[in-house]
């Protein structure tokens, strides 16, 4: 976050600004009191800094509250077992249609696909995104796509709202319906908290403030540089890297809270893009392999209760009364 092209620029303008109050440092050597820095600079870059770390925890918290969720949907959809027309008390779920876990799994796997796309959207609410043209037109591009995702993935949350319906249908009973209802309930609620971390951002205002501040600060504090620079015996060297040096680490704070404005895409101005956000595509990865670990081990099941399920009924009969028999 702290050698950036910006960085680069930031603190030859420093160096030029000092170097000039050296040159006329009779003139202008003040010492001043660095703490009105402190308070002016470093406390609000502070605050921003914990700020934004406080909403990547935020992020991630409720990511993994919406992966927990979609995981115990997969679950539930697809392996849930349920009392048999016959009396039996499984042997339900042998009744729903040959293809019903494949579509289910599809459509899990098309609602982890749509926010994944949404989350990986580049950020478009900088002060830039509203005053120039050229980035109100990337706005408005942007915004179109999250509108669409927006519409299929409540399409998809509709669609996995009639799977539980169909298996109401062949006899799943109501009131675990309503469970696996307040799952999907749970999944919507937890992608409108994370859509909404990803908009809503710290005060721009602030930001800007930040920025601009660096910009001019090298000329407001100067002669305390020009006033270094006379009692070192007039030493170039030091003066100009100490200055460079204390604009540098004041613009990489500055950076650092830039870098984490969007918790799930990365800065890539930075040598470390993505260092500090949510690792979107590990996250989801493992909830991929989780899902395709459900839908083969329901369809192993399957295929033995359909194959087996019988033979395996009988002999656990004959078990049953040769104890009875045993106890007696």
């Amino acid at each position: 976050f702290t050698f950036t092209i910006e960085s680069f620029g930031t603190v030859t303008h420093a160096v030029l600004a000092t170097y000039f109050y050296c040159r006329n440092f009779e003139d202008y050597s003040v010492k001043l009191d660095f703490s009105f820095l402190a308070f002016s600079v470093v406390f609000p870059l502070t605050f921003l800094i914990q700020s934004v770390f406080s909403r990547r925890d935020q992020a991630l918290q409720r990511l993994l509250d919406f992966k927990s969720a979609l995981l115990s949907t997969a679950l539930f959809t697809l392996t849930v077992d349920w009392a048999a027309t016959n009396g039996d008390p499984t042997g339900g779920r042998l009744s729903l249609p040959s293809n019903f876990n494949k579509v289910a799994l599809e459509d899990l796997r098309n609602i982890l696909q749509l926010v994944y796309e949404y989350l990986s959207m580049p950020s478009v609410t900088h002060a830039r995104h509203y005053v120039f043209k050229p980035k109100q037109h990337a706005t408005r591009r942007v915004h179109a796509v999250q509108n669409e995702i927006m519409q299929q993935f409540n399409k998809a949350m509709f669609d996995l709202a009639l799977h539980t319906e169909v298996m109401r249908r062949y006899g799943f009973p109501s009131g675990e319906a309503s469970r696996l209802h307040q799952f999907h309930q749970y999944l919507q609620q937890r992608f409108e908290q994370v859509r909404a971390l990803k908009y809503y951002r710290t005060p721009q205002a602030t930001r800007s403030f930040g920025r601009a501040y660096l910009l001019i600060l090298p000329w407001l504090v100067g002669p305390y540089f020009a006033w270094v620079f006379e009692e070192t015996n007039q030493d170039y060297g030091f003066t100009l890297t100490l200055a460079g040096f204390t604009y540098l680490i004041l613009l990489g704070l500055l950076n650092t809270q830039r870098g984490l404005e969007d918790p799930f895409v990365a800065d890539e101005s930075s040598w470390t893009p993505g260092i500090d956000n949510v690792k979107l595509e590990y996250e989801f990865s493992t909830i991929l392999q989780a899902m395709a670990e459900y839908y083969a081990s329901a369809e192993r099941f399957e295929h033995m209760e359909r194959t087996f399920g019988t033979s395996m009924k009988s002999n656990m009969s004959v078990i049953s009364e040769d104890v009875k028999i045993h106890e007696t």
